[in-house]
Formats: C-alpha cells, sequence, structure tokens
C-alpha cells in the first residue's frame, strides 16, 4: 500500500496531511486530522475521544448524578397525573432507559 487515500472532495489520490490537536489531557486522546493536501478538506480523522480514566469518571461521577436527577424529574408527570410514588419512580426509570438507548444508538450512528 502507497499511501495514498481518496480524496471525496476533488476525487484526488492523495497521501494526507496531518494535522495534531495537542490537549494534553489523561482525561481526553489526542485528536489527529488527515487534510487532503490539494483542496484542504479534512478527509477524516483519528484518535479523539475519552481515555479510560476519562471513561472511568464520566460512569463514576456522572451517570449516577444524572440517573438520579432525571429519575426524579421523569417521574414527577406520573405521580402528578396521579400514579403512587413506586410506579412514578418505576415508570421514570424506563423513561430514562429509552432516553440513555437513544442517545447511545444516536451517538455511534456514524
Amino acid at each position: 500500500m502507497n499511501g495514498k487515500v481518496s480524496c471525496k472532495s476533488c476525487n484526488n489520490s492523495v497521501t494526507p496531511k496531518l494535522w495534531h490537536h495537542n490537549t494534553r489531557s489523561k482525561i481526553k486522546e489526542r485528536l489527529n486530522e488527515h487534510i487532503c493536501p490539494v483542496c484542504g478538506v479534512t478527509m477524516y480523522q483519528t484518535g479523539g475521544g475519552f481515555t479510560l480514566l476519562g471513561k472511568a469518571l464520566f460512569f463514576v461521577l456522572v451517570v449516577p448524578l444524572a440517573f438520579i436527577l432525571l429519575l426524579n424529574l421523569l417521574a414527577y408527570p406520573f405521580a402528578a397525573v396521579g400514579f403512587g410514588k413506586t410506579v412514578s419512580q418505576s415508570l421514570g426509570f424506563l423513561v430514562f432507559v429509552g432516553l440513555m438507548y437513544f442517545l447511545y444508538k444516536r451517538k455511534n450512528k456514524t
């Protein structure tokens, strides 16, 4: 393989130039953009995203807080309609799980 990639913008077979985003973070990985030297369009990206530490912090700190907040917020309309506290929290939990599944599928769509 010669390292050349077909650019979808200008249809040339080129060797992409790299643009490094140096964040120097223990939470996020470095993002690299592969840029067409002919037309200057970003052809694709590699890297980026959370490191293992970033993912761990997210799931330890953000997810439980979001779960508690959203469960209470999503249970309120069911309680206002007349459902009991336990049933309202269960329905709020189901709405929460559906929302998280929707966001997960939307994020991993590409």
